[in-house]
């Protein structure tokens, strides 16, 4: 009984995180539509809780976008985002209109905080939005 319970709780954070996704993608559309250049994403950006206390559920890691994050991911995740940091400087037109922060077409800022402008793909985004969200339920306090 008590595994059935943790399945039907996983699989009830899960249709969150994709919800939120979901809501994030439709920001993002919208904001294109309004003119936005694709790369900027800057209001469908969801700002990580940083939690203090506690460590991560079984299961999850902090995600270390940059110093400080504690953010509980899973290990692929930590490793998508490990993975972005290294080819950061590939994926940046210096000469666009935010300067070193413009992503070459195909990338969008990853915003795992309001300032994290790492060029990464909208599905890359999306996870990140969706962590951002279920940030709080992924730690033991």
């Amino acid at each position: 009984m008590v595994v059935r319970h943790r399945r039907v709780v996983s699989d009830l954070f899960k249709a969150i995180a994709g919800l939120c996704a979901a809501i994030v993608a439709v920001v993002g559309l919208i904001n294109v539509l309004n003119g936005q250049p694709a790369g900027s994403h800057p209001a469908a950006t969801a700002t990580a809780r940083v939690v203090e206390a506690g460590t991560c559920l079984q299961g999850f890691v902090w995600r270390e976008a940059f110093a400080g994050d504690k953010v509980c991911v899973t290990t692929d995740e930590r490793a998508r985002v490990a993975a972005d940091n290294a080819a950061a400087p590939s994926r940046v037109d210096p000469n666009g209109p935010y300067g070193p922060d413009t992503c070459v077409q195909g990338f969008v800022w990853r915003g795992a905080r309001s300032s994290d402008h790492v060029c990464v793909t909208n599905e890359e985004h999306d996870r990140v939005a969706a962590d951002n969200a279920a940030a709080a339920s992924r730690v033991q306090q």
